[in-house]
């Protein structure tokens, strides 16, 4: 656990192991439980505890989603920024439409961290090396200063790509 956060808490490795603590019992840390592990300097305390927190976060995300979960969602969201590009006459891209590719974005960015760990990772699956090509497309033409002809027109291709995209049983 401490491997992966600042250098000066290397020296607290062994007081881990020496103590046992598991993943089960390092959810469980608290700041009382820091004099016990010889861990007396405040801010190297508060280090472990910030990353113990998002251990935290991390592990009950994990245990609510599931991989068809995240599709469903992604799949929601396409078809929520597919609407908002149809039923907008506007020329220019509006605050919602900007909205909902962030939305989008965001369900991307969950699904593919998904799908980067186990037993997944380290698969170069063509599908998920579509969606994140989309996805660069999507937020590449959502974030120009200046549009080229027809923004909205550019975007809704790009949402149409990723229905496409999705497996067939995910459609909506």
């Amino acid at each position: 656990m401490l491997s992966g956060l600042d250098d000066a808490l290397l020296p607290y490795v062994h007081f881990f192991v020496n103590q046992r603590v598991d993943g089960y019992r390092l959810l469980l840390l608290a700041s009382e439980d820091m004099e016990a592990l010889h861990i007396s300097k405040v801010g190297h305390q508060e280090l472990i505890l910030e990353a113990v927190q998002l251990l935290r976060h991390l592990h009950y995300e994990l245990m609510s989603e599931t991989l068809q979960s995240l599709f469903l969602q992604l799949s929601c969201k396409a078809r929520n920024l597919y609407n908002e590009l149809r039923m907008s006459n506007a020329a220019e891209v509006s605050t919602r439409t900007l909205s909902a590719v962030v939305d989008l974005l965001k369900t991307v960015k969950n699904l593919v961290a998904w799908m980067d760990r186990s037993p997944f990772e380290g698969c170069r699956d063509p599908f998920r090396q579509r969606v994140l090509q989309i996805s660069v497309e999507l937020a590449l033409t959502a974030q120009r200063d200046k549009f080229a002809d027809q923004p909205l027109a550019v975007i809704k291709s790009g949402v149409g790509l990723f229905t496409l995209s999705l497996p067939s049983s995910q459609h909506t």
